[in-house]
């Protein structure tokens, strides 16, 4: 008959070795296709911010070297707000590039609004490469009350 001797500190240290192994490769692999996939797209996703302040809803959207001329921003009736727009290369014949890390390209960003937004109130500035939106809160309804008579 055999003995072991049984470490559970060293048995469970090699069980969390082994899945934060696991764990590092699944983030590589999946960081590999996330990679890959924005290089076939082409595009990019602007980062975003979104604040709540006590009568509106502040966004500010990261757009840096895109002009304003080349964003188009809509909310529909079902308080959805889209954000399109377009990152033109600037080509200059005379220049061999080295190396590209920017993104290129078109984008769109949509965020479900609240419903306690006015589509009518809302305001858009541009500058430095932010663009801010300011969009007002409808004043809460009072709740429609009807009196009931007896009979």
């Amino acid at each position: 008959m055999r003995y072991y001797q049984i470490n559970p500190e060293l048995d469970f240290n090699n069980f969390v070795k082994q899945v934060s192994d696991w764990a590092g490769k699944f983030e590589n692999e999946v960081s590999e296709k996330a990679k890959d996939y924005y290089q076939t797209q082409g595009g990019f996703k602007p980062p975003m911010d979104i604040i709540e302040m006590d009568k509106y809803y502040i966004l500010e959207i990261e757009l840096p070297g895109i002009a304003k001329d080349n964003v188009s921003i809509k909310v529909g009736e079902d308080n959805i707000l889209s954000l399109t727009g377009n990152k033109v290369k600037s080509t200059k014949d005379d220049i061999i590039s080295l190396r590209h890390e920017r993104r290129y390209g078109e984008f769109k960003r949509s965020v479900q609004l609240p419903d306690n937004i006015d589509i009518n109130q809302i305001s858009a500035t541009f500058q430095n490469g932010i663009l801010t939106l300011k969009i007002s809160m409808k004043e809460p309804e009072t709740p429609k009350v009807v009196e009931v008579p007896i009979i």
